[in-house]
């Protein structure tokens, strides 16, 4: 079990973290390559301000955040859901606009998609 606990925390990352204190429907971080570690300072602060406005969005169920290496860039993917019935108008907004105003200017290649219980962003970076 120690050694199990260990291994865990080794690999754990930032962005891990970032989602094991939260109260309520969480984002599940799929990062096989570890590649949160080697995010900069201002991806970081960024990332984590836009899942914190998607999480706080009303009717919030969970998400997925994924990232992903490729030979000339990284690819990191954000998926929230919602609850249409507790969130009528299409999620992410007001808020949520202004941090990926703030994300174009530190991620390049962005890709969303909004609907009424889904956002989904795709930003690709070049490699830290």
């Amino acid at each position: 079990v120690l050694r199990a606990t260990l291994v865990a925390e080794v690999n754990r990352t930032w962005l891990d973290a970032t989602q094991q204190d939260r109260v309520g429907p969480i984002f599940t971080i799929t990062d096989p390559a570890g590649l949160a570690r080697d995010l900069t300072a201002a991806r970081r602060t960024v990332l984590r301000a836009l899942l914190g406005a998607l999480a706080t969005e009303p009717g919030f169920t969970g998400g997925n955040v994924t990232l992903a290496g490729h030979t000339e860039h990284n690819q990191l993917t954000v998926e929230a859901n919602y609850d249409a019935t507790e969130y009528t108008t299409p999620p992410g907004h007001p808020v949520v606009s202004a941090l990926l105003t703030v994300m174009r200017s530190v991620f390049t290649e962005l890709e969303t998609d909004r609907a009424q219980s889904r956002v989904l962003i795709k930003f690709g970076y070049e490699h830290d």
